[in-house]
């Protein structure tokens, strides 16, 4: 015998197909839409990253452009502050001098340049019944108050000129015992670190490597910071 399917029961499973089926083709037209959307979100990004890469081309450009301006100018002024530059830095009476008497004074000058006077007294006991004077003149005067850190002011300016490309030579010259040694290294403590009383050398090389440094943080990508920017320092030391 052939088993009878009841006809209510046929025309319910029907009717769940159907509700099936329509829920199936609202699902799938929702993900088209979807898809859509999506593929016109892609194309808006496509189109401003375009828009980001210009100005950022654009905005490297202007940067380019506005260095080339600032090297130009920070080397014009050191040019009008004079291509030799001869500074004068007086040092502080030490404690096995301290019977040695402070002969010098620091008049104002009339001009750009500073002055520094030097005194002798009178001395009978040397044939001297007389005191003399001598009047000497600077690019700068630094006077035993003034720090490492406020010379190396002027010393830095030169160091960007530098690291702009410009050859700099910076000496220090006087007899023994005149503080060359301390203007321009430190005292000891400063080899382990800069400290108050570093000397030029090491914080010139200091400033050196800090910009170095900041010039690979300025592309923010890590690819590019090893092939950009690469250095190779040498450094001579002549006594």
């Amino acid at each position: 015998p052939i088993p009878c399917v009841p006809w209510q029961s046929q025309t319910s499973g029907q009717y769940q197909r159907r509700v099936h089926g329509e829920n199936m083709e609202a699902t799938c037209k929702k993900r088209d839409e979807e898809i859509v959307r999506l593929k016109l979100e892609i194309v808006d990004f496509e189109n401003n990253n375009k828009n980001l890469n210009v100005q950022i081309t654009n905005l490297n450009s202007k940067l380019e452009k506005e260095e080339k301006i600032r090297k130009y100018l920070h080397n014009e002024i050191q040019t009008l502050k004079g291509n030799i530059r001869v500074f004068c830095r007086v040092r502080p009476v030490l404690k096995k001098e301290e019977n040695a008497k402070m002969c010098f004074s620091y008049p104002q000058s009339e001009d750009e340049k500073e002055c520094i006077n030097l005194v002798r007294p009178s001395s009978p006991s040397l044939n001297n019944s007389s005191t003399r004077e001598w009047d000497y003149r600077f690019d700068k005067v630094f006077n035993p108050t003034h720090t490492q850190a406020l010379i190396f002011e002027e010393i830095s300016q030169l160091v960007q000129s530098a690291l702009d490309g410009y050859k700099v030579c910076i000496f220090a010259y006087g007899q023994t015992g005149s503080g060359k040694t301390y203007t321009m290294e430190g005292p000891e403590s400063s080899l382990n670190g800069l400290n108050e009383n570093a000397g030029m050398i090491p914080r010139s090389v200091a400033q050196i490597f800090d910009h170095a440094e900041k010039l690979r943080n300025a592309t923010g990508n890590s690819s590019v910071k090893q092939h950009i920017w690469k250095y190779i320092t040498k450094g001579y030391a002549i006594s």
